[in-house]
């Protein structure tokens, strides 16, 4: 509970405090990369007839599509500088140079202090959040975001070990999502001109269940432990 609490926190944070600020790192380039990955993910839409289903297991497939597309939503937060920020640029460990193309920015509120570190690479921006509360101190989130947009993955930490993973791909109209947390993983594809989708669930590497939608709405449930199958 502390883990997902400080994360809350830190998330809001990022949503109240972020806009531009003037800073060497090109991040006129970086909103242009965020905004055209996020413009992509704000395109994931279900059929109206499959979000107004009052059937269990169209509903189960929309919860989980929705879960998907919000953290899409919001991992553009993730790479905002907030105006109220200090920045330095961090140091080459034991060698006194600093590392190129890269920017620390430190904020605090609400007892979290946030040390945001950034690089530019010729393909990518990475970052980091280091975070200091009384509920946790350590590394709490890392990840990429290639520079054509088609490509985002972020990692949630709990001491110094990955705890959850999301990633993202963006292909034209396809875009394919996994999330990875302990033993389960959900994948999810979808196509943002036909509304079609699948989520696959997986428990321990094993596909337990399968949710396919049409681009009318309608779909089917397969759970893949009892090999029954659903339709809607």
């Amino acid at each position: 509970m502390k883990k997902i609490t400080t994360f809350l926190l830190l998330a809001l944070i990022v949503s109240f405090t972020s806009c531009s600020s003037d800073d060497e790192i090109q991040e006129k380039e970086l909103a242009t990369v965020t905004e055209e990955f996020q413009e992509k993910v704000n395109q994931m839409d279900l059929p109206s007839a499959l979000e107004s289903s009052e059937n269990t297991y169209a509903q189960e497939a929309s919860y989980q599509f929705n879960a998907v597309k919000n953290l899409g939503q919001s991992f553009s937060a993730f790479l905002t500088v907030p105006s109220n920020a200090s920045s330095s640029r961090p140091e080459r460990s034991g060698k006194g140079t600093y590392v190129s193309g890269s920017k620390t920015y430190t904020w605090s509120s609400d007892g979290i202090t946030v040390k945001y570190t950034i690089t530019e690479t010729s393909d990518r921006y990475t970052f980091s959040y280091y975070v200091e509360s009384s509920d946790f101190t350590g590394k709490l989130i890392s990840g990429y975001q290639l520079k054509d947009g088609s490509c985002a993955e972020f990692s949630m930490y709990n001491e110094n070990s990955v705890v959850a993973t999301f990633k993202f791909w963006v292909n034209g109209d396809s875009i394919k999502a996994e999330m990875i947390s302990e033993n389960q993983k959900i994948y999810l594809e979808t196509n943002t001109s036909t509304k079609e989708g699948t989520i696959k669930v997986y428990e321990s590497d094993s596909l337990t269940a399968k949710y396919i939608w049409n681009a009318n709405g309608t779909g089917s449930y397969t759970n893949h432990e009892t090999n029954e199958t659903f339709t809607w």
